[in-house]
């Protein structure tokens, strides 16, 4: 049950966080209300291999990564997330050190787009939103290789397959008109 609870919390983030991509091949509606409704551009449980790898990644270690010091809710929904990788007890230990770097520059990111949307005199260009977006990418790249140096090669290995085979088929792309 914690399983299928959070990957459902997985799966939520991801598709609040790709509200923005790429439209192709997608059908968009118009709602009653005159919004739009975003159609489903990439269904990872039907292709996961259309889901792109820093994608499943940057959501694995947002969902994955505790402050330090974790409180308990932290620590058990992180224990949870990682028992299915199976890692040696040195491996988890290096994930979970790496995975609160990641957190702590995570949220220096997310505390600036706060700071933006709180401007009221000059709000955020969507240049600004964009570059604290791609520091957001660009930090889970760099979190990836330093872990992938960390790790033995069992422990890299895992955490990989595991992201391709879990992750990715919990990922939902959407997408509406740019």
């Amino acid at each position: 049950m914690y399983r299928n609870l959070c990957l459902t919390l997985l799966a939520g983030i991801v598709v609040l966080n790709c509200r923005t991509a790429s439209a192709q091949h997608s059908h968009v509606q118009s709602a009653s209300d005159g919004g739009v409704q975003l159609s489903v551009v990439t269904d990872g449980s039907k292709t996961p291999d259309q889901i792109p790898d820093d994608l499943a990644y940057q959501h694995f270690f947002m969902a994955t990564a505790a402050h330090q010091p974790p409180t308990a809710g932290e620590q058990a929904r992180q224990a949870v997330q990682l028992f299915h990788l199976q890692l040696s007890s040195a491996d988890q230990q290096t994930l979970i050190q790496g995975l609160a770097k990641f957190r702590a520059q995570l949220d220096q990111i997310e505390n600036a787009l706060g700071q933006l949307a709180k401007l009221s005199t000059d709000p955020a260009t969507p240049v600004q939103i964009a570059g604290l977006r791609q520091q957001e990418v660009s930090l889970s790249s760099a979190t990836l290789s330093s872990l992938r140096q960390t790790m033995t090669q069992d422990g890299a290995a895992r955490l990989d397959g595991y992201v391709r085979t879990h992750v990715k088929a919990h990922i939902v792309i959407l997408g509406g008109p740019m």
